[in-house]
């Protein structure tokens, strides 16, 4: 009992990894399950967290170029609140995010981050094998467990370690989404960790890690998700010096390539959505271009939250409404980073941009490699809104923490 209380001990912030992403707004229970009671708990849950977390940072020094940064991020928020916008929570909320990604990051160094965030989204991956694999082998299991719908009106079994729809015209394939909202939101997280995977220090069970996450990042099914981990493993087997692992990698992407080639379905299913009259691709490319016009039109505080939804979907419908298909008539705001600059302003957006670039720098010293690797998170937030999520501040803030000190590769 005592070993694991201690191995729990030394996995603090692994458990806190995996909290914040279980309860967030990304996640089908506690993001879009259409009972309120459990957005309630993530709120008290955040709230605890930020007590809990300030009565450590009382006794630790005080990073005052974190603090420095925070009060500026405080400053845009509350301008474009006073300024351009009625009083939303969401303003309330994205502080509060805010201010525990301060926390978080001055209580954990860079590297202890990297490893448990990896390690927690290695388990995560082998968890959500298992409600995957019920949904494919045998359904009928699947009526034991209680049922959950979310805000659109969807049902879902609720295996807690991970969803499966009611209905499999859902999806009208087997995705695996964890306990994500999206497959693609799973698929966005995945990435992430990979990236950490190739670029950080060296991991203990690379390999293993590694082909479980693309497993994983394959069985989402998220084009989106599919591209920007292809996009990561060119930089990788591009860049790096050739060695065992580049062979294995290499030996494993042929094999899926192959099969995605020789099925027809699949290739449709996945690939498909890069069709011109498929109304995803308006939606992702209206999250560019839609948000770049707000972002002109209003550069410095941006739009303001009350505001964004009805502005964006205006803009995109006179640009995009003679392209789609009949019927389908809502876009979504799916891009992140764009979302984030129309809100607050080009300047908010910035120095989240160069909080990025310094983070990546904290994996290679190689300037081109840091733009690829910059690029590769800019893909990554592409495809799906996570403006309200917890992780792309901490990531911004360990950029900003210290002075540029980037490291050679050493996982090859």
């Amino acid at each position: 009992m005592n070993k694991i209380i201690n191995k729990l001990k030394s996995h603090k912030l692994g458990i806190l990894i995996f909290l914040l992403l279980y309860i967030s707004n990304d996640t089908l229970l506690f993001g879009t399950n259409i009972e309120h009671s459990f957005l309630y708990l993530q709120y008290i849950f955040l709230l605890l967290l930020l007590l809990f977390l300030v009565l450590i940072f009382i006794k630790k020094k005080v990073k005052t170029k974190l603090i420095f940064f925070f009060t500026i991020y405080l400053a845009l928020t509350l301008s474009t609140m006073v300024f351009k916008d009625l009083v939303s929570f969401k303003y309330f909320y994205e502080i509060l995010l805010l201010f525990l990604a301060l926390l978080i990051t001055s209580l954990y160094d860079f590297e202890t981050f990297t490893k448990e965030f990896i390690s927690v989204i290695f388990i995560i991956s082998l968890l959500s094998f298992i409600p995957f694999l019920i949904n494919i082998i045998y359904q009928p299991i699947l009526n034991v467990f209680p049922t959950l719908i979310n805000i659109s009106g969807y049902k879902y079994h609720n295996l807690f370690i991970g969803f499966v729809p009611h209905n499999f015209y859902t999806f009208n394939i087997f995705r695996n989404m964890s306990f994500f909202r999206e497959p693609g939101i799973y698929g966005c997280f995945l990435n992430v960790a990979l990236l950490l995977l190739l670029f950080s220090k060296k991991e203990n069970n690379f390999i293993k890690k590694l082909f479980v996450i693309i497993i994983a990042t394959l069985t989402t099914m998220s084009t989106g998700s599919i591209l920007c981990m292809l996009f990561i493993l060119s930089i990788y087997l591009v860049i790096v010096k050739f060695n065992r692992k580049k062979i294995l990698l290499l030996i494993v992407l042929i094999c899926f390539g192959l099969l995605f080639r020789n099925s027809d379905y699949l290739n449709q299913v996945v690939f498909g959505k890069l069709n011109t009259i498929n109304s995803s691709y308006y939606s992702r490319l209206a999250s560019v271009t839609s948000n770049s016009k707000i972002i002109v039109e209003e550069p410095i505080l941006g739009i303001g939250w009350e505001r964004i939804v009805d502005k964006f979907e205006s803009i995109s419908v006179f640009k995009y409404e003679s392209s789609i298909s009949h019927g389908e008539k809502k876009y979504h705001n799916t891009n992140t980073f764009f979302k984030m600059g129309a809100i607050h302003g080009i300047l908010f957006l910035g120095l989240y941009i160069i909080g990025f670039y310094k983070f990546v720098g904290k994996l290679t010293s190689n300037k081109f490699l840091s733009i690829l690797l910059l690029l590769s998170f800019i893909l990554i937030f592409s495809y799906e809104d996570l403006t309200l999520n917890i992780f792309l501040p901490i990531i911004m803030f360990y950029g900003h923490l210290q002075e540029k000190e980037g490291k050679k590769y050493e996982n090859s």
